[in-house]
């Protein structure tokens, strides 16, 4: 995307040039033509003579940056696709046997591909717990304390582990649940040793609950990683020092989850200022484990 507004920035600045030569030539003509008289006809040809001359310099660099800027394209492209399936590779086999559940909090883009990539790495998704659009208006539901709340999120991460309630679903958790979408995977269930958080917009549950969720999860040890995908979730995240990804649609954005998947770790991963691009410190810890290993030696 931002190689194609750099070309749309190029184009528009080439356009206003020679939208501002040909307005600088029409306005000479224009008034060499009333003044009338030999010298002015004269002087009128020599910088029309000079317009063509420059416009034709603008053309030629406009083409000589169209076919770099496509070199360039074809180039960004190559190494894209190159990255995308090194990666591929690199995961191929890499969460053997760790079952996961995934956790979708509001609408998130991606979550299949998210499950996809868990798949290559040999990950079996056990649970998939979903709450999309249809929740009930927070307003709208009973007052709650604060410990009413945290309940929610407890019981929230009690279906996420194990797919049963850690916790009363009476109250606000009783209207939670009754708008999940709980989805076993077929032949699979047990215990969740993993979680992956897919936080999209729409913030379908308030911040005190998701922090309780993130706070049980790491109260019974479970390895958890939010994949941001919609509205500002991070201060929840930070409190309870929960990793996040904020660009796993891109090559390395995979390779950061499947890093903090495999090997543990905290911290910011992505594109935005004060994040890092990816955990290199997690990378020789997780590949000291070969690939395609039970789950005991992926890495706690």
């Amino acid at each position: 995307m931002e190689a194609l507004a750099v070309v749309v920035d190029v184009r528009y600045h080439l356009a206003s040039l020679v939208a501002t030569f040909l307005s600088l030539g029409l306005g000479i003509l224009i008034g060499t033509s009333l003044a009338g008289g030999g010298e002015e006809l004269e002087l009128r040809d020599r910088w029309l003579t000079m317009l063509e001359r420059e416009f034709e310099q603008v053309r030629e660099r406009s083409r000589q940056m169209e076919a770099s800027l496509s070199r360039l394209a074809e180039e960004r492209d190559r190494y894209a696709a190159f990255a995308g399936e090194l990666v591929e590779e690199l995961a191929d086999g890499r969460l053997a046997g760790v079952p996961v559940a995934v956790v979708t909090l509001g609408t998130f883009e991606g979550a299949a591909e998210v499950e996809e990539f868990l798949s290559r790495a040999g990950a079996g998704v056990v649970r998939r717990v979903a709450l999309g659009a249809a929740v009930p208006r927070w307003d709208r539901l009973p007052a709650g304390d604060v410990a009413e709340w945290e309940n929610a999120g407890r019981a929230l991460a009690g279906l996420a582990l194990w797919g049963a309630p850690a916790a009363s679903a009476g109250g606000l958790a009783g209207a939670l649940f009754e708008s999940l979408q709980v989805e076993p995977e077929a032949g699979a269930g047990g215990a969740a040793e993993r979680v992956v958080l897919l936080l999209g917009s729409g913030r379908p549950v308030p911040e005190r609950v998701v922090a309780a969720l993130l706070g049980e999860l790491r109260r019974q040890a479970a390895k958890a990683v939010a994949v941001l995908g919609g509205e500002d979730w991070r201060s929840a995240l930070g409190g309870a020092a929960t990793p996040y990804v904020t660009h796993v649609d891109s090559p390395i954005g995979k390779l950061s989850l499947l890093l903090l998947l495999a090997g543990g770790g905290e911290g910011a991963y992505g594109f935005e200022a004060g994040a890092s691009l990816w955990p290199r410190d997690l990378f020789a810890p997780v590949w000291e484990a070969p690939p395609k290993g039970g789950a005991g030696e992926v890495g706690a």
